[in-house]
């Protein structure tokens, strides 16, 4: 199977919007996924180092999963939705992050410069596999792709 990014239907198959193409939408669940996972097993630590981080935590993972589900299972006039929202968290959650390791945030300076933690560096990679996955979607949107 191959993908190709046309203006126009193919007879082969019926074109839909490339926000609602299957693999893009399965790369999209797994990125957030990732993030998910990657803040699931830091929230104790946050809620009892930081308790505003730490309900950050959670609201992001509330977010992450209801995107997740809008791409796995929505019909497509949630799709475009859906990428907004999640290259929306996404790109909060890398500034956040960036903030933390910068300039520090209130009651949590201990994370300046600590840019090598292992869950950190997933986190940014399911972050802005998600980012860029979102922004090629909606900058590509109004185009249809055609399976060959």
């Amino acid at each position: 199977m191959s993908l190709t990014i046309d203006h126009a239907p193919s007879a082969a198959a019926p074109a839909r919007p490339l926000q609602s193409h299957p693999l893009l939408r399965a790369s999209g669940v797994v990125a957030l996924a990732g993030i998910f996972y990657v803040h699931l097993i830091g929230v104790s630590d946050k809620l009892s180092e930081v308790k505003y981080l730490g309900v950050g935590y959670i609201l992001l993972m509330i977010g992450a999963a209801m995107v997740a589900v809008a791409l796995a299972v929505g019909n497509e006039s949630h799709h475009r939705l859906a990428w907004m929202t999640g290259g929306a968290l996404a790109a909060a959650t890398i500034i956040g992050f960036t903030l933390t390791r910068t300039v520090g945030l209130p009651q949590s300076m201990d994370d300046k410069g600590n840019w090598g933690e292992p869950a950190g560096i997933w986190s940014l990679v399911a972050e802005g596999a998600f980012v860029v996955l979102a922004a090629f979607v909606l900058a590509r949107g109004g185009r249809r792709r055609t399976v060959s």
